[in-house]
């Protein structure tokens, strides 16, 4: 036979010829099944590697433990900033370091422009200490809201209901918890209103209905009451807009209102409109 001759077919028995070709499909099936086993096995790792990064994020994103000072100082500072309603706060008076009064954390002009509301409850022993005293002035100077207590169990801090930081040690500068989970929050928001209807104001008792602290408190409720922004507010009674929320704010306080239309209804209640309460 020639290189060049055609090639020449020859017949196979039947049973040789259906055993070759079912060699070869085994062939094809063996090499499908690995394939697909290998496929199964990645689906069920990557499924395996998701479910664990699953648990991970739930996990920071509800509750998270810091460590780091750094990390906690820059929290403590910021947490407050990123308020839009309210900004809540019990603060002991244990430190690693003396006090300073640099050392104060009052509510930002751009904070009380917002209308944000910060109530914050301070160990007695502030109002002893000259140091302590000067960052109770400072704060209450800028808008806040204070109360004191004689003793305090935790430093903590609430923004808006929505998040948390919890110090897990005395002084609250090595271990903090950082929550968000709404469970939680919700409950630390509760233990901060039970606190808050036991501590005492830090201005003391109300001034003389006569005063004039009280005759600019009664118009600005009554120019709330119809309808009036705070900016308009200010301007009516030629007072900066800062002044005005700082008065809502703290006849909020007094009144027990967490809104300001339920402000308006107690004062109306209390008759400070007509000059009858039936308290």
């Amino acid at each position: 036979m020639l290189p060049h001759d055609p090639p020449i077919l020859k017949a196979s028995t039947p049973v040789s010829a259906v055993e070759a070709a079912l060699v070869h499909k085994q062939h094809e099936l063996d090499a499908q099944y690995d394939i697909i086993t290998r496929a199964q096995r990645e689906v069920r790792r990557i499924r395996r590697l998701a479910d664990r990064q699953m648990q991970d994020a739930s996990s920071h994103r509800l509750a998270h433990v810091l460590t780091d000072s750094d990390d906690i100082a820059a929290l403590s500072n910021t947490i407050g900033t990123a308020a839009v309603d309210e900004h809540l706060t019990l603060e002991t008076f244990q430190y690693d370091l003396p006090l300073k009064a640099s050392s104060a954390q009052p509510p930002t002009a751009a904070s009380m422009t917002r209308g944000v509301r910060h109530r914050s409850i301070y160990e007695r022993a502030f109002l002893s200490d000259p140091v302590g005293a000067e960052v109770l002035e400072r704060c209450a100077a800028a808008g806040e809201v204070i109360r004191v207590l004689p003793q305090l169990p935790m430093k903590m801090k609430i923004t808006d209901g929505s998040q948390a930081l919890l110090a897990l040690t005395p002084t609250g500068s090595s271990v903090a918890l950082h929550l968000t989970s709404p469970v939680a929050v919700a409950a630390l928001r509760h233990y901060f209103e039970l606190l808050w209807r036991e501590a005492r104001p830090l201005t003391g008792a109300p001034p003389p209905s006569d005063s004039a602290r009280e005759r600019q408190r009664h118009e600005i409720v009554a120019l709330m009451r119809q309808g009036l922004k705070d900016e308009a507010i200010a301007r009516r009674l030629r007072l900066t807009p800062r002044t005005v929320r700082r008065r809502i704010s703290e006849f909020m306080d007094e009144l027990s209102a967490e809104t300001r239309f339920a402000a308006g209804a107690e004062a109306q209640r209390r008759g400070w409109f007509d000059g009858s309460g039936d308290e």
